[in-house]
């Protein structure tokens, strides 16, 4: 009886304690009578402070995005320097892409490719005058307007030559059934002069090309060589 009693009462002084609740069973606080305890330590023991609300969590800072290092910015290609004029012959082409790049080559004019001929006209210098006895020619030259009409059948295209004054670097020549006509009259010439020009034109020049600058003659002589036939 004086064990309930006890048990009551320690249990009366925790349910009034102020701020507190209970925190042990009847079977604790008999066990810690049996232990020997005052009431007033089960009374400490069982009667624990109310809790603090837990405290509220502050909100997590914003995670702030990482700043993407800006791209390194690109080099711009450096431009080729323009080449050099290379007028690249048509492979196998036409008539019509045969004379574009025949035109675009030779120094003349009215120059196209019809019926089996090419077909060109281009100043040419002619020699003429008295011969001495090695043949050689004086030093008298004019150059004229010639058209010249070439057959493909048998053409052959060979190297730069030498005229009779000076070096012609910028011009081939022509072998094979070849016809040339003045396209001048030569009046300011001597019934004589005109005959050795006409004569010379025909046994002692050659079937020249001229060539205008920049255009390679090598393209030129090879392209010719391959549209004979």
């Amino acid at each position: 009886m004086k064990n309930h009693l006890a048990i009551a009462t320690i249990a009366l002084l925790i349910l009034t304690a102020t701020n507190a609740h209970a925190a042990c069973t009847r079977d604790d606080v008999s066990f810690y009578l049996g232990e020997g305890f005052t009431p007033e330590q089960i009374t400490a023991i069982c009667a624990v402070v109310k809790q603090a609300p837990p405290a509220t969590p502050e909100p997590a800072a914003p995670t702030t995005p990482a700043t993407a290092e800006p791209a390194e910015p690109s080099t711009p290609a450096t431009p080729e320097p323009a080449a050099s004029i290379a007028v690249v012959p048509p492979a196998g082409g036409n008539n019509t892409e045969v004379e574009k790049y025949l035109r675009e080559v030779i120094k003349g004019h009215d120059i196209h490719v019809e019926e089996g001929f090419l077909h060109y006209t281009a100043k040419i210098c002619i020699p003429y005058g008295r011969f001495n006895d090695n043949k050689e020619p004086l030093p008298e030259e004019t150059c004229e307007q010639v058209r010249h009409k070439v057959a493909l059948r048998g053409m052959r295209a060979k190297r730069e030559w030498f005229s009779t004054s000076l070096l012609q670097p910028r011009q081939i020549y022509l072998e094979g059934q070849i016809e040339r006509e003045l396209v001048g009259d030569l009046e300011d010439f001597s019934p004589t002069s005109r005959r050795q020009i006409i004569e010379n034109l025909q046994t002692r020049v050659k079937a020249i090309v001229p060539i205008k600058e920049n255009m390679s003659p090598k393209r030129l002589l090879e392209f010719l060589n391959k549209i004979a036939t």
